[in-house]
């Protein structure tokens, strides 16, 4: 949901004790996951590699050490017409979460809703100029997350919300000045 353009690849690197396990069940739900948008079909671990030779899928599957952060660490990165989306997820003490999108360190405990993705400047002021415009609209922040590369620099603020946002109200939140970009993704 977050990246653009056709899909061309898929890289899948397990990183950790999980690496030394039977991977085919996370594969199936990951392409499972990446094809719930576009497809009803039905993705299972008898059929995931059907399903990807039929649709032309290129994947490939890298194993490896623990990460240095993470004991376990699992990234897909998608590789489409329109360049590259890259997002990580991991199992802490009180369940999953996305540890990083694209180049940005998060951590978002994933659960129902919906996620309000802006990439922007780091500059003061900006959690306030999308808390601001979301309370106008009657939106509801639940949580909040943002990751930066360096200060001042460019940030990816996440924000779950309880009810989705309207294409216009996207549209506003993109017009808010600093915002690079402002994506809905459900969960």
């Amino acid at each position: 949901q977050l990246g653009e353009g056709q899909m061309e690849e898929i890289e899948i690197d397990y990183s950790g004790e999980i690496a030394q396990h039977n991977l085919t069940p996370l594969k199936a739900a990951i392409v499972g996951g990446l094809l719930a948008p576009i497809s009803e079909e039905h993705v299972n671990v008898v059929n995931v590699d059907v399903i990807t030779a039929r649709r032309g899928m290129r994947i490939s599957e890298r194993r490896g050490p623990s990460h240095e952060i993470y004991a376990n660490l699992i990234t897909v990165a998608i590789s489409t017409s329109a360049g590259q989306t890259k997002a990580s997820g991991t199992l802490a003490h009180d369940g999953p979460h996305v540890v990083l999108i694209d180049d940005f360190w998060v951590d978002i405990p994933p659960g129902e809703g919906y996620l309000l993705v802006c990439e922007n400047r780091d500059r003061p002021g900006m959690v306030g100029a999308i808390g601001t415009l979301l309370g106008k609209f009657d939106v509801n922040i639940s949580f909040m997350n943002v990751g930066r590369h360096e200060k001042r620099g460019t940030a990816l603020m996440v924000l779950t919300l309880d009810e989705a946002v309207t294409p216009e109200h996207l549209d506003e939140v993109r017009k808010i000045p600093d915002i690079l970009s402002a994506k809905l993704v459900r969960l």
